[in-house]
């Protein structure tokens, strides 16, 4: 698949993510802050394009995640607001370096072959993929519970992985577990806004944050469209 037929089907999946009707979250129905409003994760997803591009056109097997600091940071421009979508892009970068680094034709091809990309990794990886995530969680006081040490130590992205117990980073480290369920329990023949709804509140659980739900369940159309040529309905 081409590295523009792959972009085009990441911004799509992030773009309408917030859409349906999600209780507690922003979506067409009722921006739930002002920093987050549906406009912002639509023009969020719009600037992740030109990143992914070269995430994918990038030759196999490169040190990629430098990629992934420029694309949160740029997923601001052109628009007000704080973090809306920088989860759903850090959940999403480990996916697109796997599809692009090994053959994989299925979402078990793509979660065998993830434990491979995350030992396979680099220090700067580990650097980088940090940085993203301090990024956006500086923006806004209110995530200051959520600021950690970076780590220096680990060579890998899988030793790093291990070295953190809390969800999201539990999720990315056990190969998106949820993203999978999600995947599987899709019904790419019902309309979309619907079936997201259903999918939310099957899925809703107190050890799941609803946001990072959401940014999972984007992860999991990407996917649908990228393996099942799946289409919105």
């Amino acid at each position: 698949m081409t590295p523009e037929n792959v972009t085009r089907m990441a911004q799509i999946a992030m773009a309408i993510e917030p859409i349906p009707n999600k209780i507690g979250l922003t979506t067409r129905y009722e921006d739930i802050v002002d920093s987050l409003k549906l406009e912002y994760f639509i023009v969020s997803a719009i600037n992740s394009g030109n990143r992914i591009q070269e995430l994918m056109s990038r030759e196999k097997f490169t040190p990629s995640y430098d990629l992934l600091t420029q694309c949160v940071i740029e997923n601001h421009l052109n628009r007000d607001g704080l973090r809306v979508n920088t989860a759903q892009i850090i959940a999403l970068w480990p996916i697109l370096i796997t599809l692009r680094d090994y053959k994989c034709n299925s979402i078990e091809d793509l979660t065998t072959n993830m434990i491979k990309h995350f030992k396979n990794s680099c220090m700067l990886d580990v650097s980088n993929l940090q940085l993203s995530q301090h990024f956006s969680l500086a923006l806004w006081e209110g995530h200051k519970k959520h600021w950690k040490l970076i780590n220096i130590k680990s060579k890998t992205l899988w030793e790093h992985l291990h070295t953190i117990d809390e969800y999201f980073e539990t999720e990315i480290r056990e190969c998106f577990p949820t993203i999978v369920k999600l995947y599987k329990e899709l019904n790419q023949e019902e309309v979309y806004s619907k079936e997201m709804e259903r999918l939310f509140f099957k899925f809703k659980t107190d050890k799941i944050p609803d946001g990072w739900l959401a940014d999972l369940m984007a992860s999991s159309v990407f996917l649908a469209m990228y393996f099942d040529d799946y289409e919105i309905r």
